[in-house]
This record gives C-alpha cells, structure tokens and sequence, in this order.
C-alpha cells in the first residue's frame, strides 16, 4: 500500500498550503488518505474560524508562572572553598540581583499589559500565589512591586514592600503548585527509567564527568548529586566566583548536563499530570471562570514558583525548549475574546533582550480555542484537592479527573455535520489525482522534528 508520505505533500513555494498530488497517487489510497485529512481540516472549520492574530480579539485575562529571582546556592559540595560566608546572603536565599530582576520583570509586566491598565490592579483584580520558600515570596513581592509601585525604582530586600498579598501555604500542604511530597511520582519516574533507552545512554554519557568529579569535589559523583554541583558551580559563576583549575575544563560539559537532565525531569504524561496537573487544572478553571462571567473584575493571576514548575508545566503542554528555565523565566497564558469565540495563546519569556516566544501546543493553532485547550491538556489535568489522594495511591494515574458530559454530543453533532462534505471531498479530490506531476518540497512541522522526535524513547519524554 502506498504510504502517506509518499502520497502527498505540500508545495512551499508559489502555493505554501496547497496541496499537490503526483501521478503514482492515483489509488484507492491517495482518495482515502487525502479525504481524511479533508475532513479533519473541515472539522477545524466547522468548530470555528481560528484568527491568525491578536488584531482584532480583546484581551480578557493574563496568568503568569515564573521561577524566583537569582539566589544564592542551595548548598556546596564538600571540597568547595567557597562557603557559606563568601555569599552576602544564606543558602537558598533571594540576593539583590535576584531583587533586580524580580521588579524588572514587574516593570516588563506593566508596560507590556497596558490594555488590562496593570498597574493599578487592585486586591480584587489580582490573585498572587507563592510557594512558601521565602525566595518565591520576595520574587512575587518584588514582582509586584514592578507592577503596582510607579513611584519606587526597585526591590529593596530591607525593606517590606507588599504592594499586594501574597498567599501560600507550607510546604507538606501545598498541592497547587506540587510542593507536597507524592511517592507515586517518584515511583512512577523511577519506573519510566528502568525501561528507557534515552535514560540509559544519558547515563552512559556521564560516566566519564561522574568519575573526573569524583576525583576532586570529596563526593562519590553520580546522578544523585552531579546536579548540585551544576547548581553550586552555576550560581558561584554568575557571582563572579574564580572556580578552580580543574573545574575549568569541564564546566561546559557539567552545564550540559544540567540541561539535558531537565528533560528527564517530567518524561511521561502521568508524571507531567503529579507535577504540574493542579496548576494546568487552576489555570483552565480560572479561564472558564472569566468566559462564564466576563464582566468580573479579575484580571491577572500570579504564581511564583521555581524552576521545577516551569519545567513541568512547559513540558504538560508539550513545549519544553528542555534549556533549563533562567531566573525569572517566566509563562504567560493570555485569554483573548472574538465576538463569542474564546482563545489562549502561551507565551514563554526567558530572554530579557526580546519580547516573550510565541509557543505553539502541538494540536492547535497559535490562538488555541479554549475547548480544543481542554481537550488536550485533559490527560493532565488533575485537582489540587486530589493530588494528594492520588499519589499515595499504588495505582498510576490515567485520563482526567473531570467528566466530559459534552464530548458525545458534540462528535455526534461534528460527524452529522461532515457527513456531505466526504462526497465533496471523494470528487474533489478525484479531480486532483488526474492533475499532473510538479515539483513539490516536503513540510515538516517544527514541533514534530528533531525536538519531538517520533516513535522513539524521546518522544516520550515531552509527551
């Protein structure tokens, strides 16, 4: 049978969405590949027309996860000669750097979301949400303090600004943002690693690092560890701390590592669902809630978290760069409102010399419609008042924790409706394939290449 690749392309050039067909596709086989893809382009339509742009839509609402400012390290490995003395603040804690670029994003916030009038957002037009780590705090404080406070040119960690209340809760309760510790998470990761291939040749490529640092940090270097010195390293060099001669020459390839190992953070939907799940679900409440009451006053949500949540709800919505998230690095959902049609668009900002990436849900346009939104994110949504249920459970986590009443219905309704188009479709499409050969050059969407490789241990790990 002739296989879908070879039985149809799209010519980039003159036409870039046309559709050309060869002469070989005359078969059974071109008439059913291509009325499929027919009828799922008329499916699209027949939910609505997507817009391109932002032109003409009214922006409704903006929700914002970034990770804390700059910090100092967490810890040091025994044999490092920089100790805790050397930093200007304790371990872990937000430095004045971090104050900087925690008010800067503010300021970036502010100026950028003129049309929501950001800065003079009230208590009743914004909801801020932390983590209880203190540097998260200060970054939300901070955060805000760029967005409400024109008459203050920056964070001072010495004194107490609270433009706006911060909530949190402690650690062993805070399910939202996936502080709470969840055994079955980790079982399940531990699980995924036994078996992948891709886990096991980063392993083996870190073989040679784990025994060089072994030699000189006094830890037995393995995976457990090597990403605490990648951290301690991290921070010392962006502290302008001289590391020693024999760090020099592997400093590249233990920032790799760190890098690459973030895309080992979250590798499977079930574990994307235990680590991000209740922040995707608040996330999507809150938009129906705005769709629901459009006339509320809210208007902007705030989570300050830490790099583990950016990783995680990136890679929930399959758009993990898998480059470990800078500080302040920060996701943006806008909701947006055409006539009665509803869309999201995600932005990521993890570059202060640009405005915020446009990132792309693979299944849906740029401006994403909210129900195609909930469709695919449905397999990991999961309640905050469930997370903590569900991982003591021996069980794995499978589909969404919320019914979809409407997902018959709205099938039946969508296959009534093409039910004319397939005959279109079968005539149209036989008049293509009598059409002669062209030149055609094959299209590949940027989601689904190298960075979202298909059929592969890899593949995996963003889905």
């Amino acid at each position: 049978m002739l296989s879908l690749s070879k039985a149809f392309h799209l010519d980039n050039s003159a036409f870039p969405n046309r559709l050309v067909i060869s002469r070989s596709s005359k078969s059974p086989a071109c008439l059913i590949a291509l009325t499929f893809i027919c009828i799922i382009s008329t499916y699209e339509s027949v939910n609505g027309d997507v817009p391109s742009d932002t032109g003409n839509a009214t922006l409704s609402l903006v929700q914002i996860l970034f990770r804390h400012g700059d910090r100092a390290p967490l810890g040091i490995y025994p044999r490092d000669k920089y100790k805790e003395n050397s930093w200007p603040v304790a371990w872990g804690m937000l430095t004045d750097i971090g104050a900087d670029q925690s008010f800067l994003l503010g300021r970036f916030l502010r100026d950028h979301y003129k049309e929501l009038n950001v800065g003079s957002l009230t208590d009743s037009q914004v909801y801020v949400r932390s983590t209880s780590v203190l540097r998260a705090r200060m970054t939300a404080e901070c955060v805000m303090a760029g967005i409400l406070l024109a008459n203050v040119s920056k964070c001072d960690l010495k004194k107490v600004l609270q433009p706006i209340k911060v909530h949190y809760k402690d650690e062993k309760h805070d399910q939202l943002l996936s502080m709470a510790p969840c055994p079955l998470q980790a079982r399940l990761k531990q699980e995924w690693r036994s078996k992948s291939t891709a886990w096991g040749r980063f392993l083996k490529s870190c073989e040679k690092l784990f025994m060089y640092l072994s030699k000189f940090t006094g830890w037995k270097v393995d995976v457990t560890n090597i990403l605490r010195i990648a951290d301690t390293v991290y921070c010392e060099i962006h502290h302008n701390l001289t590391q020693p001669q024999w760090m020099l020459p592997e400093v590249s390839p233990l920032m790799n590592v760190f890098n690459e190992s973030s895309s080992f953070a979250y590798p499977t939907s079930e574990v994307q669902k235990l680590g991000a799940g209740p922040l995707v679900e608040k996330m999507l409440s809150n938009i129906m809630q705005k769709m629901k009451k459009p006339r509320s006053q809210m208007k902007l949500f705030v989570y300050s978290a830490h790099d583990s949540n950016v990783i995680a709800f990136l890679s929930a919505l399959r758009v993990f760069n898998t480059i470990q998230p800078p500080y302040t690095a920060c996701v943006i959902l806008e909701l947006y409102q055409m006539k009665q049609m509803y869309f999201v668009k995600v932005l990521y900002r993890n570059d202060t010399t640009r405005l915020p990436y446009t990132l792309k849900i693979p299944g849906c346009a740029t401006l994403c419609p909210v129900a195609t939104l909930n469709r695919l994110l449905s397999n990991v949504t999961l309640e905050a008042e469930s997370r903590g249920s569900v991982c003591g459970s021996s069980n794995a986590v499978f589909g969404s924790t919320k019914p979809e009443n409407n997902v018959i219905p709205l099938v039946a309704a969508g296959i009534l409706s093409l039910i004319p188009v397939v005959a279109v479709a079968l005539f149209v499409f036989n008049r293509y394939c009598r059409r002669p050969n062209k030149h055609v050059t094959s299209y590949r969407q940027l989601l689904n290449s190298e960075t979202y490789p298909l059929d592969s241990d890899e593949d995996e790990l963003l889905s």
